[in-house]
């Protein structure tokens, strides 16, 4: 059974073994991390399209297709979204 720190100390402080093993466990992950390389078509003749060249920085695009507009969202988590 574990024992409460005594009065006026932290549970940190009365158990600092366990506040540098969890200080080591913590690993930094870089601001950018570098992609993968992007997939190889399957065909020589399919053109090949980074959504980062879509979307040019943006959230959304617009595309226009048999003269109906589609929109291409990025979300929050890094998914495609596209919609009517």
């Amino acid at each position: 059974m574990r024992q409460a720190p005594p009065r006026g100390m932290d549970a940190a402080a009365a158990c600092p073994s366990s506040l540098e093993s969890a200080m080591e466990s913590q690993t930094t992950t870089p601001a950018s991390e570098p992609e993968a390389p992007a997939p190889q078509p399957k065909s020589k003749d399919l053109v090949v399209w980074s959504s980062e060249e879509i979307l040019k920085g943006t959230k959304e695009i617009q595309i226009v297709h048999r003269s109906e507009i589609y929109r291409l969202r990025l979300t929050r988590n890094g998914k495609l979204i596209l919609s009517k």
